[in-house]
């Protein structure tokens, strides 16, 4: 969403500090991916890749219009967005998560605050919480908002500023990566994640 909307407000002047190259380039490697496993049949990932975002972006853009079209279903409730399975993928490493709406969505694990460094071990460890709402990992003590992350909020206030600040540095995500696929991770005490748009 914040990907169309800088593109109409600002012509893709931000596009490059938004990092949202990485994004689309982590679904086109699960494309791509999929295709070499003979999951998937063979198809042009860039364009797939641009067909699923657009999906993505008219289910959340136009809602307010796609609601009167089905006024008996509530597109985005809990029920319809609720996770019904998730798993850490070490190759692409990201958290893929199922939706209940056969949707599945995933984010880069040094994105969320508190998995940053952590080794594949801890990530595997995710769960979906019982209500289907939330990401668990029991290890690392750290609970994530579906609907945040779905809306690219990947912990607190101060750990956004964070992400902001480095703008996604392509030496530090491959300093983790290489930290994590060596299977190391710094001890750090368990907390509780406190999303962005909960605080006041």
């Amino acid at each position: 969403m914040l990907w169309f909307q800088e593109a109409n407000q600002n012509q893709g002047k931000y596009f490059k500090q938004g990092n949202w190259q990485e994004n689309f380039a982590y679904l086109i490697k699960i494309l791509e991916r999929g295709m070499a496993e003979g999951c998937f049949r063979q198809l042009d990932p860039f364009l797939t890749t641009l067909h699923i975002i657009g999906v993505c972006n008219l289910y959340f853009n136009a809602y307010e219009n796609i609601k009167h079209t089905r006024p008996d279903l509530q597109l985005l409730s809990p029920e319809m967005i609720e996770a019904t399975r998730a798993f850490y993928d070490p190759y692409l490493g990201m958290i893929i998560v199922f939706l209940s709406n056969k949707c599945m969505f995933g984010f880069p694990s040094e994105a969320g605050e508190g998995l940053a460094g952590a080794s594949i071990k801890d990530l595997a460890e995710v769960e979906v919480t019982p209500s289907g709402e939330g990401l668990h990992w029991k290890t690392l003590d750290v609970d994530l908002s579906i609907s945040a992350l779905m809306n690219g909020i990947f912990g607190t206030k101060k750990w956004m500023a964070e992400l902001a600040r480095k703008g996604g540095s392509s030496t530090s995500f491959a300093k983790s990566e290489a930290s994590r696929l060596n299977g190391t991770k710094g001890d750090r005490p368990g907390k509780e994640i406190v999303l962005a748009t909960d605080e006041a």
